[in-house]
């Protein structure tokens, strides 16, 4: 139900691997996430906001960390930007705003996370999400609950300290 030119733009990937999915109402960015994975087909996961940017070497390194390690979840640094273009970026990156040196890489407890006080985009395995039912909630806060959820499931955070995942201040 998206009126963002979403459909026209995922039609004209033309890859075979990418799937447009449209709701008959708006169910929001939760609503739209969960019914994603419920039909996602990979064994990792990460959401891109329509108006986020990924790097070009996003999948690759996220994967590279994550081979064989589906006890865990991970998350690269997040820049904000605002405009067209990455040119554009605007303030610190989320781990320099917490001023995360770079040898803090495992938050193993969701305690240490919420201290941190850091946002992250999680790449989290799909399995996990499944097994145990995790359905974002909500607006505003969902991706917190998410990880909160991650977290008692058992999974340990990695911080990947590249930054890799665009965020759109408007």
């Amino acid at each position: 139900a998206s009126l963002d030119g979403s459909q026209r733009v995922v039609k004209g990937l033309c890859d075979p691997r990418v799937k447009f999915i449209q709701h008959q109402k708006n169910e929001g960015p939760a609503g739209a996430r969960n019914t994603a994975f419920a039909a996602a087909k990979g064994e990792w996961v990460c959401t891109l906001d329509a108006d986020d940017i990924l790097a070009s070497n996003y999948l690759e390194v996220m994967t590279r960390y994550a081979a064989g390690r589906t006890e865990m979840f991970f998350g690269s640094d997040v820049c904000p930007f605002s405009g067209d273009t990455l040119h554009s970026s605007i303030g610190q990156t989320a781990f320099q705003r917490v001023r995360l040196s770079s040898d803090k890489s495992l938050i193993p407890d969701l305690t240490g996370f919420l201290r941190l006080g850091v946002d992250i985009k999680p790449f989290f395995p799909l399995d996990v999400v499944r097994r145990n039912e995790i359905k974002q909630q909500g607006q505003g806060l969902e991706w917190l609950e998410f990880i909160c959820n991650l977290y008692r499931c058992g999974l340990s955070l990695e911080l990947i300290h590249e930054t890799s995942y665009y965020y759109r201040v408007h």
